[in-house]
């Protein structure tokens, strides 16, 4: 439907806001999303107003991106700008990488493990669901 399409179109132009902000290049964002048939070439063209593709793992992305970018806004809510911070600086508990650098090369697994970091709720829900 057309509210279902509008409201797709800024969830896109939302999160290419959130990873253009975090400073991901075209290629990185490419990695990020990984979008079937989308080389990073074809990157701007959501900043455009095309919308993403409604597919299962790219909706899995979307979510843990939302996930990261929120337990950052609680983590700091007075400074957003050091959620950026955070996520350009060395963690230990990320393998004494950036946790953005999680996010770009280790595919879902980045964005579980940096989500987990910063949302103690996600965290909570992966390990209580570990033990059912």
């Amino acid at each position: 439907s057309e509210k279902e399409g509008g409201e797709r179109r800024k969830l896109t132009q939302n999160i290419m806001f959130l990873l253009s902000d975090w400073g991901l290049s075209p290629k990185d964002i490419c990695a990020v999303l990984d979008i079937p048939g989308v080389k990073a070439r074809h990157i701007d063209r959501f900043h455009r107003g095309d919308v993403f593709p409604d597919l299962p793992d790219v909706n899995q992305r979307i979510e843990r991106l939302i996930g990261i970018a929120e337990g950052l806004r609680l983590a700091y809510p007075h400074n957003y700008r050091m959620g950026k911070h955070w996520l350009t600086q060395r963690n230990r508990r990320c393998g004494n990488r950036p946790p953005l650098e999680l996010i770009v090369t280790d595919g879902v697994n980045g964005l579980v493990n940096v989500r987990a970091q910063i949302d103690c709720t996600f965290a909570w829900s992966e390990i209580d669901s570990a033990f059912k």
